[in-house]
C-alpha cells in the first residue's frame, strides 16, 4: 500500500478520507461522503487539499453509474 507522511489529526475527516482513498481499490466519491459526512463539494475540496499536500490522486469516472472513484497514484 502507498502512504505519504501527512500531518493531519488521526481522527479528522480528511484523515478518514485519505484512509479510504489509500485502499487498493480506492474509494467512490459517495463512499467518502457517507463515511466522512461531507457533501459533494466538500469531497472535491478534500481531494484538492490532499493534492496540495503532495499526494498524487487521480479520478476515474464509472460510465455505468456516473460515479467518480479516486485512487492514489503509486508512481
Amino acid at each position: 500500500m502507498y502512504f505519504v507522511k501527512t500531518n493531519f489529526r488521526k481522527s479528522s475527516r480528511i484523515a478518514r478520507a485519505y484512509g479510504l482513498i489509500a485502499r487498493p481499490n480506492g474509494a467512490l466519491a459517495s463512499e467518502i461522503a457517507k463515511k466522512t459526512g461531507y457533501n459533494a463539494a466538500s469531497v472535491r475540496r478534500c481531494i484538492s487539499e490532499l493534492r496540495q499536500r503532495g499526494i498524487s490522486i487521480y479520478p476515474i469516472t464509472c460510465i455505468e453509474n456516473f460515479e467518480t472513484r479516486y485512487f492514489i497514484s503509486t508512481k
